[in-house]
């Protein structure tokens, strides 16, 4: 941010932040033990998450996602299309001898990204995540020589007076984040009435009605609810907004969080499961190339055990925050968030065992 000119207003600072928080975690998930990124600008090596967001801020400031040559620090949707396999390799700096995992996956996710900008009504007519924030929308072709109106999908619609800072609703958010991104949740495996619905999971154990399809489905959103969490920010601590029903946001459901209650011992599997996934993973290791040194149960992201396994995170996690406050002697305003205990807790934990494993 230090090095944008002055004639960068705040509201157009955000929005480049959200360009770049968008990417990012789009970009962050697992890159695998072997994989590792050196920063030009330092010159330090970085692995797995860290590797990934540095990665991700020198691709962003090099203009890697942007097709606008007088702007390199956006992100917008023909920069986004216009993006290979290739020049995302070059870009994670992956070759045979630094390989990461999902590489196509991830450029797959970034392409679908850009045509969720074309959706004007949240990202105007440039297409940038961060004009979900507020851009000029034109919703008639300019030819026809009208300006443009001015469109703040989330600022024009704040809960406060003109002259307060900004107030905004999380389900508005919310329904950028799942409405406006719906080309990034479409194929997955869940849908109802031919909409797509991301990470929800159909489950066994939940209650089935043929009249009321949606209730036998998990819905767990972790990738939304990140970025809901990762998009707050920026907008609180750069332009003052506040957001109201962020306690709507859950826990995570990710190997973070899901991993710490099975490393302590919270949860197990029940001893059918276990047999099952152990025969799965004896199966899977017969296959050339797959993993066949740590025994671990296997199964696939779908199955009842995966989604249960989630689920009771999510419902842990609520109940850890009580007994951190309580011990802690919080009350009142001096609580933890949710937020705060996963980014100071949960993960930081869950980071330390993972790396005192790698270590002994």
């Amino acid at each position: 941010m230090g090095s944008w000119p002055p004639s960068v207003d705040v509201r157009e600072k955000t929005r480049r932040v959200l360009d770049l928080f968008v990417v990012a975690v789009l970009l962050d998930p697992a890159a695998g033990s072997r994989w590792r990124y050196r920063s030009k600008a330092t010159g330090r090596y970085y692995t797995r998450s860290e590797g990934l967001a540095v990665a991700s801020l020198e691709m962003f400031k090099s203009g890697l996602f942007s097709s606008d040559a007088k702007n390199a620090h956006q992100v917008d949707g023909n920069g986004l299309r216009s993006l290979t396999v290739s020049l995302i390799a070059d870009g994670l700096q992956v070759s045979a001898d630094n390989p990461i995992d999902e590489l196509q996956g991830r450029v797959q996710i970034l392409v679908q990204l850009g045509t969720a900008m074309d959706n004007a009504e949240f990202f105007g007519v440039n297409g940038r995540p961060g004009n979900m924030l507020g851009t000029l929308y034109t919703p008639i072709p300019a030819y026809e020589g009208r300006q443009a109106d001015r469109q703040d999908y989330l600022l024009s619609q704040s809960l406060a007076g003109p002259s307060s800072p900004p107030v905004v609703s999380l389900p508005l958010l919310w329904n950028v984040l799942m409405s406006g991104l719906a080309p990034i949740w479409a194929g997955t495996h869940s849908n109802i009435d031919g909409v797509p619905l991301g990470d929800a999971w159909p489950c066994s154990s939940m209650p089935y009605d043929p009249e009321d399809p949606w209730e036998s489905i998990v819905p767990l959103h972790k990738i939304a609810q990140w970025l809901a969490y990762s998009l707050m920010s920026p907008m609180t601590s750069i332009l003052g907004v506040r957001f109201v029903g962020t306690e709507l946001l859950t826990g995570l459901p990710d190997c973070r969080n899901a991993g710490l209650l099975i490393d302590t011992g919270l949860i197990t599997l029940r001893g059918d499961a276990a047999k099952r996934g152990l025969a799965a993973y004896r199966e899977n290791a017969m296959i050339e190339g797959e993993p066949n040194v740590e025994v671990v149960p296997l199964f696939a992201p779908e199955d009842d055990v995966i989604v249960e396994w989630r689920a009771v995170t999510v419902g842990m996690l609520d109940e850890l925050l009580i007994e951190v406050n309580a011990l802690l002697g919080l009350r009142g305003a001096d609580r933890l968030s949710l937020a705060q205990m996963l980014e100071a807790g949960t993960w930081k934990v869950r980071n330390f065992v993972m790396h005192s494993a790698t270590i002994y």
